[in-house]
């Protein structure tokens, strides 16, 4: 929108009752699958060293996890 305003959205399928889950799989053949809004957010930065996420947005507190192949 411009330099403090910063938007975003990300569709999903599969299963919406988990929410960890967001990978549709092809078990059912060519049935019909669901599509749902994953993230749906505004960012707001009013100053560099503030900023306010609005909306439903990843977990901040979550890391991600590294596989090493074996």
């Amino acid at each position: 929108i411009n330099d403090s305003v910063d938007m975003g959205f990300r569709i999903g399928t599969g299963s919406s009752t988990l929410p960890t889950e967001s990978n549709q799989i092809m078990q059912d053949g060519f049935t019909s699958k669901s599509v749902y809004i994953d993230l749906a957010y505004i960012k707001y930065s009013p100053m560099s060293f503030t900023t306010f996420w609005f909306g439903k947005i990843n977990n901040p507190f979550l890391l991600p996890t590294l596989e090493h192949p074996t």
